[in-house]
Order: structure tokens, then sequence, then C-alpha cells
């Protein structure tokens, strides 16, 4: 991938940070988002439909139909999708779990999605080198 521009950067810094407190102190976490407005100013994005136990996709479709809208509008300049996943690639053959940040920005036609792994080693969540996709 191309270098990543900073305010990519930031919304990564920041939603990462977000998810890694939430699964050091709950162990899991539900999706949430985080966006950016045309000043850097940074908000977070939850969704409670009254389920105890939502499904993660709706969670997201709802999030993600939210921002896209405020990206046409103008009102977002940028917007992050957080969730928990469990991937299976070349370097993770047996599977990893991973937080997955799917990105958006107002010229972008398609949203990248970075992964960052983590394993539970002696009781401590380690984390390894991220990746992204397009």
């Amino acid at each position: 991938m191309d270098s990543i521009p900073i305010q990519v950067t930031e919304l990564l810094n920041y939603s990462y940070s977000l998810a890694k407190a939430l699964l050091e102190e709950q162990k899991e976490f539900f999706p949430f988002g985080v966006s950016m407005d045309y000043e850097g100013n940074i908000k977070q994005r939850l969704v409670h439909d009254g389920d105890a136990f939502p499904l993660s996709n709706v969670l997201v479709d709802v999030i993600q139909r939210d921002f896209d809208a405020k990206l046409v509008s103008r009102s977002l300049s940028a917007y992050s999708i957080i969730y928990d996943a469990r991937v299976r690639n070349t370097m993770y053959p047996e599977g990893i779990d991973v937080v997955v940040a799917m990105v958006k920005g107002i010229h972008d036609e398609s949203a990248e999605v970075y992964y960052l792994p983590y394993k539970k080693i002696e009781g401590q969540l380690q984390y390894f080198e991220p990746w992204g996709e397009r």
C-alpha cells in the first residue's frame, strides 16, 4: 500500500487505541465508528438497537449508512468503522483474531481495510504487525 495520509493515521490511532482498551477491559467489543470533521475533530459513533446480542454486520451497516450520508453531505471528511474478526491468510494459515478498521474519506470511492492482529499470550494481549488492503 502507498503511504497512509495523516487523516487516516489519526483515525487509525484513535480507533485502535479505543479497541485495545475495550479488549483489555471487556475482552470484546461491539462494532463502533469514529469520524473526523473538516476541522480534525474526532467523534465516536455507537449503535444500540435494544438487542442484548446484536449481529455485528447489522451494526456495521447502520454505522456505514449514516457515515456515507454524512460524507455525501460534507458533514464529515473521513470515518472508520471498527470491529473484531478472525481471519485466515498466508501469514496466519491457522487464523488469528484481528481488530478491523474500515476507513473511508471524502475522496475515496471505496473503503480501505486495515487489520491489527492480536493474540493472548500468557494472559496478556500481544499485537502484531498490521496490514491494509483496498
